[in-house]
């Protein structure tokens, strides 16, 4: 996508070439705080991310966290049913300040942690899940590659009937400290 392209241009004008590996979130994480990876695409800053990284002042997307389910679903904006729900997270991911706190002490029914966008749409549809929570583009993008635009739902706001945000989170490449 124009993420991709657009590091590859930033890449090439240094006069080097860049190759891309795509693996689970946390083992992107790790391979690139280990040394064994240059740089991490869409990685929130995190504190814990800064011991092991460094950050470019431009945000890179901000990321936009919305809930997903297999029904059609609204939920109030201060999330009041937490307690009712079973939601899909990924592991290893940051999703902005507000969610983030709210999974320090999880108010859920409970929490299924998947290690990827495909896997956390297929607890979804087995009923393992109520909701995910997902970065919208990337989640719509597998919705549409798995055949389940009809069957997935972004979930409403109940008082706006607009699709209710989550979270939203700045992006950035982070670079490894060790390379």
């Amino acid at each position: 996508g124009v993420l991709v392209e657009g590091i590859r241009e930033a890449v090439r004008r240094t006069g080097h070439e860049v190759e891309f590996r795509i693996y689970p979130w946390k083992r992107v994480l790790k391979e690139v705080a280990d040394g064994n990876a240059d740089a991490a695409f869409n990685a929130g800053l995190t504190e814990e991310r800064q011991a092991w990284g460094m950050y470019n002042e431009s945000v890179l997307i901000d990321e936009t966290y919305v809930f997903f389910a297999s029904e059609p679903m609204a939920l109030s904006r201060d999330l009041e049913e937490a307690s009712e729900l079973r939601v899909g997270t990924q592991l290893g991911y940051y999703y902005g300040k507000r969610f983030d706190r709210m999974l320090q002490d999880p108010p859920f029914r409970a929490l299924e942690v998947a290690q990827t966008i495909p896997h956390s749409l297929i607890l979804l549809r087995a009923d393992r899940t109520n909701v995910f929570i997902g970065d919208l583009l990337p989640t719509l993008y597998y919705l549409k590659e798995l055949g389940l635009e009809d069957e997935i739902h972004i979930v409403r706001e109940k008082d706006s009937g607009m699709p209710l945000v989550v979270s939203t989170s700045p992006t950035y490449v982070t670079f490894s400290k060790r390379r």
